[in-house]
C-alpha cells in the first residue's frame, strides 16, 4: 500500500510539473537585428588611447593620459572626493609624489611644430 501511494504521488507531481512547463512557455520576441556599420580607416582617427593611468597614494586623485590617434593629447586629473576635474595639454610620463601633494609630468612639444618644424 505504501508503494502504491508513493507511486501515485510521484505520478501526480510529475504530471503537474510537465503541465507547468508547457503553460509557462511563451514566445519571447527578439528585436530585429540592426545593421552594423563597417569599420573603415576614417573611424580610427576618432579613437583615443589611454597609455598612462595613476592613482595618488592617498586615493584622493586619479589621473589619466588621453591621446588621440593624431594630434596633441592631454592629462586629465579628477579629485575623487570633490569630483573636481582639471587637465593639462600635451602631458606625458605622469607620476604622483609619495605624499600625494604633487603630480609630476613632462610636456611634449605641439605636434604641429614637430611636423612643420623650423626649416631654414
Amino acid at each position: 500500500m505504501k508503494k502504491f501511494i508513493l507511486l501515485l504521488s510521484l505520478c501526480f507531481v510529475g504530471h503537474f510539473s510537465i503541465l507547468a512547463q508547457k503553460k509557462g512557455k511563451t514566445k519571447i520576441q527578439t528585436p530585429a537585428p540592426t545593421a552594423k556599420k563597417p569599420l573603415t580607416h576614417a573611424v580610427y582617427d576618432f579613437w583615443k588611447d589611454m597609455p598612462e593611468r595613476a592613482v595618488s597614494n592617498n586615493g584622493q586623485w586619479f589621473a589619466v593620459a588621453i591621446n588621440p590617434q593624431e594630434g596633441d593629447g592631454r592629462i586629465a586629473f579628477k579629485n575623487l572626493i570633490t569630483n573636481q576635474m582639471d587637465s593639462v595639454a600635451r602631458g606625458t610620463e605622469l607620476k604622483f609624489s609619495t605624499d600625494s601633494e604633487f603630480a609630476v609630468f613632462k610636456i611634449k612639444p605641439p605636434l604641429a611644430g614637430i611636423l612643420h618644424g623650423n626649416k631654414k
